[in-house]
């Protein structure tokens, strides 16, 4: 299921109407379609993608999980915060992950309205 950056900004333009979308392909894709996938969610900043984000901090590719921390600190606020600790909650066994998932925090915290 590759696709091309040309389809990935078509998508951003859709806008939340294309999260169900998303969320089918994110189920199906490959390491690299769930990470464009995540990417651009943090391009579209809707909280509507939250489900998906969260899903991807569960996923078990170090690539598509820090690209979903990425679109976390994109979004921002405390909804992304509260997205970002309970995934260290559940994951606080992957010591990488929570280190990741700590940095990521902090960015949100410490952003500048």
């Amino acid at each position: 299921m590759a696709v091309d950056e040309n389809a990935w900004h078509s998508v951003i333009e859709v806008g939340d109407d294309a999260i169900p979308f998303l969320d089918k392909k994110f189920d199906v894709g490959s390491i690299s379609d769930r990470k464009a996938i995540i990417k651009a969610l943090g391009y579209m900043r809707s909280a509507k993608g939250f489900d998906l984000i969260r899903k991807a901090l569960n996923d078990p590719s170090d690539d598509v999980w820090k690209q979903g921390l990425d679109a976390a600190v994109s979004m921002g606020g405390r909804d992304a915060l509260e997205l970002i600790r309970n995934a260290i909650e559940r994951r606080r066994s992957d010591h990488v992950f929570v280190e990741w998932s700590n940095e990521a925090a902090h960015d949100i915290e410490n952003e500048k309205d």
